[in-house]
């Protein structure tokens, strides 16, 4: 005969089987939730991660609220985590939670993206910022001592000196934001000390000024082309002595000028090289004078003896001076800095070369600049250009 049991539903069954895994003393999370407990971890783990991660990157510093809108949802996440693990067993849903760790490791992520990408642009201003500093601080310490008369405060210098030290030592540091401000402070003491150039840095970027060298130095191309001759142009602005052979540009030598380097000449003892068209008047070899061998212009020709006696009418030059005399161009110069008491210096080697091609006669310009750019005129057209921006 065959015995039958009554039906259970599987509501029952199932309760008694689970009866039977609890009465047995095994437990249900090791048959039920060994995998959602484990996949729980290891995306908590990597939340952990991310966040460790995007603190080493500098998010505590750089992208303070976006690391801390990651380690909130990390911390409400654990908290429910550690609820989730109180309830039973069989009721545990750990989805959400999960969810909420991989949010937390996205919000990590892009803090560190963003710490990165705020770092690397604080880097880069503060870089610019003490690059722009040291052209600036370079052009105005040699504008400085290339003219002694010149009303430069190098108090003002030095200070921008020790603060652009400073500038640099903060970002070896990492701490570009002050490399940046301290930089920019070197920027104004530096422009600071260029307000104090006045109208004599001024003329070197002069309209009618620049157009009247132009026009010289056009004048003497021209004659070395018709005479098949050498020629020689001086400009003042970038400190270079220009060599002319059929009106074209074969040699360029660095030129040492007088200390009083923004001025033209006006007179004796004002240590200023003249500007003007000049020829050389004769040649001095070694022994004949002082500075090695040399080239004595013409000066003062004409034009400047009727400049010097406009100047003493109008009480412009004292009244006990000349308009002076000896201006040449000689050796002994590349020493890096205008020192001369208004003539030209190149160094030996170049005057040996310059001497052997020249002759009594030959044409000798001397121009402020040609408008194309130089140690004085750059620096005048960089300080009007951050003048308008402060």
């Amino acid at each position: 005969m065959r015995v039958r049991f009554p039906v259970r539903s599987r509501r029952s069954a199932g309760l008694i089987g689970a009866g039977f895994v609890l009465a047995s003393g095994i437990s249900v999370g090791a048959y039920m939730w060994p995998e959602g407990r484990s996949a729980t971890e290891t995306e908590m783990q990597a939340a952990e991660s991310a966040i460790r991660h995007a603190r080493d990157a500098g998010a505590n510093r750089w992208a303070p609220e976006a690391l801390a809108e990651a380690v909130a949802g990390y911390r409400e996440a654990i908290a429910s985590y550690h609820r989730e693990r109180s309830r039973f067993r069989l009721a545990r849903d750990y989805s959400d939670i999960r969810s909420a760790f991989r949010q937390a490791e996205r919000q990590a992520a892009a803090a560190a993206e963003m710490a990165g990408r705020r770092l690397s642009e604080t880097r880069a201003a503060a870089e610019a910022a003490l690059d722009r500093a040291e052209r600036s601080l370079d052009s105005a310490e040699f504008l400085s001592r290339s003219t002694p008369s010149l009303g430069f405060e190098r108090t003002l210098l030095r200070r921008s000196r020790i603060a652009l030290e400073e500038a640099r030592s903060l970002a070896d540091e990492g701490d570009f934001p002050r490399a940046a401000l301290r930089a920019n402070e070197a920027l104004a003491g530096v422009r600071q000390a260029l307000d104090r150039t006045g109208s004599r840095a001024a003329r070197y970027v002069d309209p009618d000024e620049v157009r009247k060298w132009r026009e010289w130095i056009d004048a003497t191309v021209d004659w070395s082309r018709r005479k098949r001759r050498p020629a020689i142009v001086v400009y003042k602005d970038r400190q270079e002595l220009v060599l002319l052979e059929d009106g074209e540009a074969v040699r360029s030598f660095v030129a040492d000028i007088g200390s009083n380097s923004l001025e033209t000449k006006r007179h004796a003892g004002d240590e200023a090289t003249p500007e003007g068209r000049y020829r050389v008047e004769s040649k001095l070899d070694s022994g004949r004078s002082i500075y090695y061998k040399a080239l004595r212009l013409d000066y003062p020709n004409r034009d400047d003896v009727e400049r010097f006696r406009r100047a003493r009418r109008e009480g412009r030059v004292p009244k006990d001076v000349g308009v002076g005399s000896a201006i040449e161009i000689h050796g002994e110069g590349g020493r890096g800095r205008n020192w001369t008491r208004g003539c030209v210096a190149i160094s030996n080697a170049s005057m040996d070369e310059l001497f052997e091609r020249i002759r009594v006669g030959t044409p000798v310009t001397i121009v402020g600049g040609d408008g194309s750019g130089g140690t004085f005129s750059d620096l005048i057209r960089w300080g009007a250009a951050n003048g308008e921006s402060r």
